[in-house]
């Protein structure tokens, strides 16, 4: 077996089409709120919005999280408060990869989680997060007391 060659840098492209690709993706940074729901509410969307017709996109980071207004507290990991990335509002939900039930905070509103690998989103889907509060430790205050956030970051992409 003879000798491995050794690994060869690749520089970024620079070629022309790869800058022009670059100058066509389209930033989304939508974010929402919401005062607690009730447990009896069950999913209450915190935000949503629609790919545009004739693009794809990607979900790079999200956030989400509970500002208390000082009662009570919000356990993570507990079932408490629960989120989902639900695509397109049918009667059968279908939920991001690894997004069905996301039990703890993620990223700040200001700072977001980023998601390794990105969600793929395609053109004319309605995109959500939705948030349930069945309270299950009893820890969390009344319905209302506090704001349920989320957000979620990525780009916009010319569909081919």
């Amino acid at each position: 077996m003879g000798a491995l060659a050794p690994y060869a840098f690749q520089p970024m492209p620079t070629d022309a089409a790869f800058v022009a690709a670059l100058k066509t993706l389209v930033p989304f940074t939508p974010q929402g709120a919401i005062p607690l729901p009730a447990p009896a509410d069950g999913e209450v969307t915190v935000l949503s919005f629609s790919v545009p017709i004739g693009y794809d996109g990607l979900i790079t980071a999200q956030c989400n999280g509970y500002i208390n207004g000082g009662v009570g507290q919000f356990v993570e990991g507990s079932g408490d408060i629960v989120w989902r990335i639900p695509i397109n509002n049918v009667s059968t939900r279908r939920y991001l990869k690894d997004s069905g039930a996301i039990y703890f905070s993620l990223g700040q509103s200001n700072i977001f989680q980023r998601i390794t690998g990105g969600y793929r989103i395609y053109s004319g889907n309605t995109v959500s997060v939705v948030a349930l509060a069945p309270n299950t430790s009893g820890a969390l205050p009344g319905p209302g007391v506090g704001q349920v956030f989320a957000g979620l970051r990525g780009y916009f992409f010319p569909r081919r």
